[in-house]
């Protein structure tokens, strides 16, 4: 598997990652600084102020979508029905916000 690695621009990344979907590889999408508090706040709303900010978390389509609530961030709606068709994993880490797409793993013969 082939790792495609981008810088969030917006549209652009989100052609280029449909693309690199198409061809079954994994994505990551270093996503700006600045929208490490705002992603940390939607993903873990009643976390007390002054907390560790360190954001791990795994889902689909659903993690995608609140994602792109953040500002800077809403063309990331965009790859909702890419990932879903393509049945990618989604993964959010930080506090250097990365988006990690995963392919599904190939189902192992008996």
């Amino acid at each position: 598997m082939n790792i495609v690695n981008l810088r969030w621009e917006g549209l652009p990344s989100v052609k280029a990652a449909r693309g690199a979907m198409r061809n079954g590889d994994r994505v990551d999408i270093d996503l700006p600084l600045e929208t490490h508090h705002a992603l940390f706040r939607h993903l873990n709303p009643d976390a007390p102020r002054g907390s560790d900010e360190e954001i791990d978390a795994s889902d689909g389509v659903e993690l995608l979508a609140r994602i792109a609530t953040v500002a800077g961030l809403e063309e990331m709606a965009r790859l909702g029905p890419a990932v879903r068709r393509a049945r990618y994993g989604v993964q959010l880490t930080g506090p250097e916000p990365r988006l990690i797409l995963v392919p599904p793993q190939p189902k192992r013969a008996r």
